[in-house]
C-alpha cells in the first residue's frame, strides 16, 4: 500500500479485504454479500485514504480527515455529480482564478486551474447511533435516503464514525476543514444531524465548535449543553417518535435550548414512529426547513 492509503489505527480505520467488503460494514450493520460491487461504483471513485489535499471525484468515498495530535476520523463522503472541480490535485486545490480559493475563504465563485467550475457548496454531517458506522446514513435509515436528499440538491455529504460509546475522535472545526480540503464547502452553510447517540454528540459539537453549525438536527435523543449564548442564533430541530425510546431525552433537550434563550427551537412528536424509523420520518421536514435556511444565507451577506 502506498503513503496514500495508510489506514488509522484498527480501532478508528479498519480495512476492507479483496471481496469487496466496505470498512465498517459487519453482519449486523448493512454488511453486503461478500464480492458484491460497492454501492455507488461507477457513479465515482469508493476508497479510503488519508485526505491528502486531492480534490474529489463526484460519486461517494472513504476518507480519513486528520485532526491534532495525530488523531484521525474516518468517514465517508458524497459528492454530487456537479459540485465542482474534478481530479484538481493539492498544488492548484488552492488556486483559483479571479481571486477564489478552493475548499473555503472568498465567497462567489470561481474558474479553477485544472479545469471545471467552482461553487461552494452546503455541507451536511450526519452523526449515526451507537453500534452504527459512517455507512449507516449512507445505507441504512431509509435505504439511504438522506444521499438521494443531499444529490437532488448538489449537496456535500459527510458521515462520521464515532465511536462505541460515543464521540468523535477529532473536534466539529477540524472536520469540516476536513472535507474543505477534498471539496468545495461554503463554512456559512453547514448543517448537522445526528440520530440517538448522534443527537447527543451533534448537540456536543455545536457546543464545542469555534464556528457553529448554521443549522442542528437532534433526532430520537438528546444531550447537554454547556453554553447557550453562541448557540442563540442556531435554529434546532428535535424530533421523537410516539414509540421511541428516545422521547424523554429529546424532549428534555428542546425545553434545555428554549430555558437557555435559544430562539429557534421546534420540538416534533411523530405518530405511529419508533427509534430508528425516526430518521427517514423526519428527514422530509428537515430538508424542508434545511432548504429555507439555506436560501437565506446564500442570498444574504456574506460572513
Amino acid at each position: 500500500a502506498t503513503a496514500r492509503h495508510l489506514a488509522c489505527s484498527a480501532a478508528t480505520m479498519p480495512a476492507g479485504d479483496a471481496s469487496g467488503t466496505r470498512p465498517g460494514d459487519t453482519a449486523g450493520s448493512n454488511a453486503e454479500p461478500r464480492g458484491a460491487e460497492p454501492r455507488g461504483a461507477g457513479r465515482g471513485e469508493i476508497d479510503m485514504r488519508l485526505t491528502d489535499g486531492t480534490r474529489l471525484a463526484a460519486g461517494q468515498h472513504w476518507r480519513a480527515i486528520v485532526g491534532g495530535q495525530g488523531s484521525s476520523c474516518l468517514t465517508r463522503i458524497l459528492i454530487p455529480a456537479d459540485a465542482g472541480p474534478v481530479g484538481v490535485k493539492a498544488a492548484n486545490a488552492g488556486k483559483l482564478k479571479d481571486g477564489g480559493v478552493a475548499g473555503g475563504g472568498t465567497a462567489g465563485g470561481g474558474v479553477a486551474e485544472g479545469g471545471g467550475v467552482d461553487e461552494r457548496r452546503p455541507l451536511v454531517v450526519a452523526v449515526h447511533g451507537a453500534g452504527g458506522s459512517e455507512n449507516m446514513f449512507f445505507d441504512a435509515y431509509g435505504a439511504g435516503k438522506i444521499v438521494r436528499l443531499c444529490e437532488s440538491r448538489g449537496w456535500l455529504l459527510v458521515a462520521p464514525r464515532q465511536g462505541l460509546l460515543g464521540g468523535i475522535s477529532i473536534r466539529w472545526d477540524e472536520l469540516v476543514a476536513g472535507v474543505g480540503r477534498l471539496a468545495n464547502v461554503d463554512t456559512r452553510r453547514v448543517y448537522l444531524i445526528g440520530h440517538s447517540l448522534g443527537a447527543m454528540q451533534a448537540t456536543r459539537l455545536a457546543d464545542a465548535a469555534e464556528r457553529k453549525p448554521s443549522y442542528v438536527a437532534a433526532l430520537g435523543g438528546g444531550g447537554r449543553v454547556g453554553r447557550f449564548e453562541p448557540l442563540r442564533d442556531v435554529p434546532f430541530f428535535v424530533g421523537v417518535g410516539d414509540q421511541d425510546f428516545g422521547r424523554g431525552g429529546g424532549k428534555q433537550l428542546a425545553d434545555l435550548l428554549r430555558r437557555g434563550g435559544v430562539r429557534n427551537v421546534q420540538f416534533r412528536e411523530y405518530g405511529d414512529t419508533e427509534h430508528l424509523t425516526i430518521v427517514q420520518v423526519a428527514l422530509d421536514d428537515i430538508f424542508r426547513q434545511l432548504d429555507e435556511r439555506d436560501a437565506a444565507l446564500r442570498d444574504g451577506p456574506g460572513q
